[in-house]
């Protein structure tokens, strides 16, 4: 295996599934073989840019949802073992999205890391008080992203 994940786009309940040639078809039912991480955003040059940061994580499998609602779902199908969630969602304000993953959704050690725009102080504690694990300030700052998804990656390998 390449390490390459696999990426698989929900879009209003529909899904589209396009793993590399090279990576098996996976499913939750088959347990928690893969580290598979949900990311959940609204904007499509955002969940592109992620995507990219993805390629260089290995044996992980990345799921995209184009917005809270369908993330909420995924994360409940899916279980990941992380999600990474965009701070501006056309459907759902992200940090209600982040109380309700932790409370009801996710195990309570699965990471949920918040991209946000402007990371303001005030942002980042309201976030991490809602549940968030991190909170990445700047959305467009790849070393950032990578920085932190792969150290959450790395430890949760562990578990």
């Amino acid at each position: 295996m390449s390490g390459r994940p696999s990426l698989q786009v929900l879009d209003g309940g529909k899904s589209i599934s396009r793993p590399q040639a090279d990576a098996p078809v996976w499913h939750p039912s088959q347990g928690r073989r893969r580290r598979v991480v949900l990311y959940i955003s609204g904007d499509v040059d955002h969940r592109s840019l992620f995507t990219r940061s993805a390629w260089r994580w290995a044996k992980v499998k990345l799921l995209v949802a184009k917005g809270g609602g369908a993330g909420s779902q995924m994360a409940i199908d899916w279980k990941p073992r992380m999600v990474v969630i965009d701070a501006r969602l056309p459907d759902l304000e992200a940090q209600a999205l982040v109380a309700s993953l932790r409370r009801r959704t996710m195990a309570p050690d699965t990471p949920i890391v918040v991209l946000a725009h402007d990371g303001t102080p005030k942002e980042r504690a309201q976030f991490i008080w809602a549940g968030a694990t991190a909170y990445v300030s700047d959305i467009f700052d790849p070393v950032q992203i990578d920085r932190t998804v792969g150290m959450l990656l790395e430890i949760s390998a562990w578990r």
